[in-house]
């Protein structure tokens, strides 16, 4: 199945993080009009993101309604092809985050992130250290796939402190071994649900 946008081109185009010193482009600004957050999942399915996290229930399905929906199924077909899947939040409520797609070998990181938006127990991601939003929000940057400096931008922009070189090096051990388990995903309310295919947006 070719590729509704090329590899080279997705690479050029991705968004390096919500805050970056990186002009946006008038064609990445194209591309959001047309497919939104849909675009994050489509760079998944050719690997240049690890994760992509956003509403993909009702309310965001919504939303995408607006867009260009014929080009939003192209992207999803071949976010299908490719075996994309997603971690699904059934539960009503609660932050906008209720979707994290991924392909099979990001899975762990996956199952690590989605628990991380929503337990209320942070031990399997802290270990047992304090949680700060510092570490909250590496975790989160880290596992989608920006860099340290975007990351330490969009703490700087919420009033936190950027990571310190000690700290990092903490969180990225961490990271590592975080090994969030299907039965952990089941102790938040049973609203986890694994989709291992995208439907498409209906008019």
């Amino acid at each position: 199945m070719i590729p509704p946008i090329s590899l080279e081109d997705t690479r050029r185009l991705v968004d390096t993080g919500m805050i970056s010193d990186t002009q946006k482009s008038d064609e990445y600004r194209q591309i959001q009009m047309r497919a939104g957050e849909i675009f994050d999942v489509y760079c998944v399915a050719l690997g240049v993101k690890p994760l992509a996290a956003l509403d993909f229930t009702g309310t965001g399905r919504k939303y995408l309604k607006g867009l260009d929906i014929d080009f939003i199924n192209k992207l999803i077909d071949y976010c299908n092809h490719c075996g994309v899947q997603y971690y699904h939040m059934i539960k009503r409520g609660g932050m906008y985050i209720k979707s994290i797609f991924f392909l099979p070998d990001n899975q762990q990181k996956a199952r690590n992130l989605m628990y991380n938006f929503w337990t209320k127990d942070y031990t399997k991601i802290t270990g047992g250290i304090r949680l700060t939003q510092q570490l909250f929000h590496w975790f989160v940057g880290h596992s989608l796939g920006y860099t340290d400096e975007n990351i330490d931008k969009f703490l700087i922009r919420l009033d936190f402190q950027a990571v310190e070189d000690e700290n990092r090096q903490k969180y990225l051990k961490l990271w590592e071994n975080c090994l969030v388990t299907e039965d952990d995903l089941k102790t938040l309310e049973n609203s986890v649900v694994l989709r291992k295919t995208i439907k498409h947006i209906r008019e």
